[in-house]
């Protein structure tokens, strides 16, 4: 049984660990090998224990729990694109981890991120995904986003990336 909840301060490690590892297994050949190898789960360790700690208000992580163990999370919150009013909320970051994938993990996660959206009052919600990434863009296609065609540039040291926006109405 997977059970969906709001994150507790005792889940940061976990939810880094997947952050870190998702990335390394889902932009394997989308991210240069070198920067992937290089995500730091400490680093990762100390943002996620920032942000659960100072959650803002209008903003909740969720962690998907298997057999009691953390295998997913989702953070959304408001739109941070300046575009956007009031109105739009933003699924920030959903990860499952590489051995809990095509289980209806991520299908959870998202509906639950999708009612937060909506009992903040959001009437609209956004997400960005990487414009190669395929898989992903197809799983949110099946999921009622909808690509909304504004772009923008995931740049890193040496090497940069288009983001594409999708968008669906709460």
């Amino acid at each position: 049984m997977i059970l969906i909840r709001p994150a507790s301060l005792k889940d940061y490690k976990e939810i880094a660990k997947i952050h870190v590892e998702t990335w390394q297994f889902a932009y394997n050949r989308i991210m240069p090998q070198e920067f992937l190898l290089n995500l730091s789960k400490k680093k990762r360790r100390k943002k996620w224990k920032e942000i659960i700690y100072k959650e803002e208000k209008g903003t909740q992580t969720f962690v998907a729990e298997k057999d009691k163990k953390v295998v997913g999370f989702c953070f959304v919150g408001y739109c941070r694109d300046q575009d956007c009013n009031s109105e739009t909320g933003e699924i920030w970051s959903i990860y499952v981890d590489q051995n809990h994938m095509n289980q209806g993990i991520g299908t959870k996660l998202m509906k639950r991120a999708v009612v937060f959206l909506k009992k903040e009052g959001y009437q609209r919600a956004i997400l960005w995904v990487l414009k190669d990434n395929l898989k992903t863009s197809v799983w949110y296609e099946k999921l009622g986003w909808m690509i909304e065609g504004k772009q923008k540039i995931f740049k890193k040291a040496n090497f940069q990336l288009k983001e594409v926006r999708y968008y669906r109405d709460l």
